[in-house]
This record gives C-alpha cells, sequence and structure tokens, in this order.
C-alpha cells in the first residue's frame, strides 16, 4: 500500500503517512486504498501500483541527472558563456518540474502515454543541448529516451488502464 498523497509506502494497518501525515484506510477485499485528504478511492492491482511507483523513480532519476547536467552547464555559462548559462537555467527548471511531477503521476495518474510518448519534447531537448550546451545535455536525453519514454511505450496497455481508473 502507497500514500495516495505523497507515494510513500505505507506498512499494513498504518491510519496516517508517517511522510506527509495523510489520512489512509484500506479498503478490505482490495488493493484499493483511500486518502481522506483528497477524498479519492481507486481500485489498483499491485503490479500497477508497482509500475506506478518504478516510473516515478525513473522519472526521478532523469531529475538528478538533470540537476547535475544543469549545475555544470550553469557554472560553465558563468565562466565562459551566457547562453550556456540560460541553457542550464532551462534544464534545470525542467528537472524541478519532473520532480513535482513524480508525486501528481502518484496522485493522479493521467495523460502519462501523452506525455512521454512523443518525440517532440527530447529531439528539441537534445538539439538545443548539443547547440548550445555542449556534449553533457546527450546524457540526460539519453536516459530519458532508454528509460522512460521506453518504459511508458513498453507498458503503454496498462497505463491507460490506470488511466481509466482516474477519468
Amino acid at each position: 500500500m502507497f500514500c495516495r498523497n505523497c507515494g510513500k509506502k505505507l506498512e499494513p494497518g498504518q491510519r496516517f503517512c508517517p511522510d506527509c501525515g495523510a489520512g489512509i484506510e484500506e479498503i478490505p477485499g482490495n488493493q484499493a486504498y483511500f486518502n481522506a485528504a483528497n477524498a479519492q478511492s481507486v481500485a489498483m492491482s499491485t503490479y500497477q501500483i508497482q509500475l506506478l511507483h518504478t516510473l516515478s523513480g525513473k522519472i526521478k532519476t532523469n531529475a538528478v541527472i538533470w540537476i547535475v547536467i544543469a549545475a555544470v552547464q550553469v557554472i560553465l555559462g558563468f565562466v565562459y558563456n551566457w547562453i550556456i548559462l540560460v541553457i542550464g537555467i532551462l534544464n534545470l527548471i525542467s528537472c524541478v518540474r519532473d520532480l513535482l511531477y513524480t508525486k501528481t503521476l502518484l496522485v493522479k495518474p493521467t495523460g502519462i502515454v501523452e506525455k512521454y510518448k512523443p518525440l517532440t519534447e527530447p529531439i528539441i531537448t537534445l538539439a538545443y543541448n548539443l547547440v548550445f550546451g555542449g556534449v553533457i545535455g546527450v546524457a540526460g536525453t539519453i536516459y530519458y529516451l532508454l528509460a522512460i519514454r521506453a518504459y511508458v511505450i513498453q507498458n503503454e496497455q496498462e497505463l491507460r488502464q490506470i488511466e481509466r481508473l482516474y477519468s
């Protein structure tokens, strides 16, 4: 069982999340759980819950990679070129958005496939990092394509089923 508010793993019988304090009540007979904070009850299999947590973990890893890339770009930008600084700031904003999305993903998993299946955003990110930010930005895009996008495509049917539960 996981908290619907913050995604923290819960122990059986816990009535409140130890991480965020949200009220939790297990519904007998299935893998559904209830979060009193947002009054939402959804039945998901253990596999579906694990799928979302795995995807969330991959997105967090991607954000960490981009934080490192952005930090290097910001430092290089101060030293060498303001354009690299701007690219670093854009990458930093992008990784903060990803970190925020990891919580949203666990609370309201909708639009996942539509967000990660298209290639437009990673190609644009790859292009501006190659042209202005240097080769360092390629690592984050490669991880995104091979770990996150590939995972979403591989599990597209299951993710769409989860999304239908929330629509």
